[in-house]
């Protein structure tokens, strides 16, 4: 089929319908000012108490006291966050090291220590499912978005558009 050649006229309609259509897609996204941060003194503890965060910010999953174990773990994570390098943990089925490990990693990207963190799961599907849960407490956790509104608010006005 042989294509015909399009006028200056169609071009320039074609050109504005797409500005058009950037400026509504753009005014669709505009979240307006971010909500201040409802305890800056809790933010600034979590950021540098990683147990403070665990406990604060996920009390329906740590609901029971850490162990030694648990704090030896959480004191790893935070020494690989902070100095970085490579960590393996091993622990009981059940015990809570993916939880720690994941919402570790969350720490490290909420409180700056990290712009880039690696959870490495066993398969894809484990990865997919750690990727999933952080999407999930950025999207759903009301206290991560009360203190840190800059980084859950355009997640949360956005319904999940990336």
């Amino acid at each position: 089929m042989k294509r015909e050649k399009t006028t200056p006229q169609y071009e320039r309609h074609k050109e504005r319908a797409a500005a058009r259509q950037a400026m509504l897609s753009a005014a669709g996204r505009e979240l307006g000012t971010l909500p201040p941060v409802a305890d800056p003194w809790r933010k600034a503890r979590a950021t540098s108490d990683l147990e403070f965060f665990y406990r604060t910010y996920f009390p329906a999953t740590f609901t029971l006291p850490f162990s030694d174990d648990h704090r030896t773990v959480i004191a790893a994570i935070k020494a690989t966050v902070s100095r970085g390098g490579l960590n393996a943990i091993a622990m009981p089925r059940g015990s809570g090291k993916t939880t720690l490990c994941e919402l570790g990693a969350l720490w490290s990207i909420l409180g700056g220590h990290r712009h880039y963190v690696f959870v490495i799961g066993a398969d894809d599907g484990a990865s997919e499912t750690v990727l999933s849960s952080i999407k999930t407490e950025l999207a759903t956790n009301a206290l991560l978005l009360a203190d840190w509104p800059e980084v859950c608010y355009p997640i949360v006005a956005m319904e999940g558009i990336t």
